[in-house]
């Protein structure tokens, strides 16, 4: 204690800023703050107040936040307030950072069973160049079914087939649907010819002798008349 007095003497600290007083505006715009704490003790005060007034700040923010972490601040206190709309695109999915982009898709799978445009949004994200943005689409896309969600994890794995945590992935979120994606992979020669490609078949095909659905069952037996061809 004695050194870093002595180290100090000559030093002005900062003030910590009293946020607690703080007006809604001010706690949205402390979320684009350079300092963590400052980020993080706003999007904890305005997720304790609740208030609504935050709402239209907060999706300015989300659109000219000045740091990536403001506008994922933003986001997220969006999501606290039960705020984030459906209306698609949301300016978070075109962002430049691949980090908010990546947070938009995790946020946006409680929304996507109901939006038949956020889950289009979605499916049409699959080539984006970020590989942990990939990586959380193939988990975000096991929040809805049907064929769109089942060609979207048909294509991450025809795209990626060497690239375990994409089969890890899909494999989470094939609760449904395991025999259309099998199928889809059993189309292209070069999949079905390379070694990762046989491998995420392998992978599958034992997912669906787990689940043991009649119809998934059926795809597999398909999958094998057309492999043995």
């Amino acid at each position: 204690g004695r050194i870093y007095r002595l180290l100090l003497e000559d030093v002005e600290l900062p003030r910590v800023p009293k946020m607690s007083r703080y007006s809604t505006a001010q706690l949205v715009a402390a979320l684009d703050h350079p300092n963590a704490w400052q980020r993080e003790t706003a999007l904890r005060l305005l997720y304790q107040q609740q208030d609504r007034a935050a709402v239209r700040p907060l999706n300015e923010l989300v659109r000219h936040g000045r740091s990536p972490w403001g506008r994922v601040a933003a986001l997220t206190a969006l999501d606290g307030l039960d705020s984030l709309s459906t209306d698609v695109p949301w300016p978070a999915f075109e962002d430049n950072d691949p980090l908010v982009r990546r947070i938009a898709i995790r946020l946006g799978e409680r929304l996507a069973g109901t939006s038949p445009a956020l889950r289009d949004k979605l499916c049409s994200m699959l080539d984006d160049k970020e590989v942990g943005l990939r990586y959380q689409l193939a988990f975000t896309l096991g929040e809805f079914d049907g064929p769109q969600r089942d060609a979207a994890l048909a294509e991450l794995l025809l795209n990626h087939p060497e690239d375990d945590s994409i089969r890890l992935a899909v494999g989470s979120s094939l609760h449904k649907g395991s025999g259309a994606v099998l199928q889809r992979l059993t189309g292209p020669d070069a999949f079905v010819a390379s070694r990762a490609g046989l491998e995420t078949i392998r992978q599958i095909a034992a997912q669906i002798g787990r689940q043991q659905r009649p119809a998934d069952i059926a795809a597999v037996v398909k999958a094998l008349s057309l492999l043995a061809d």
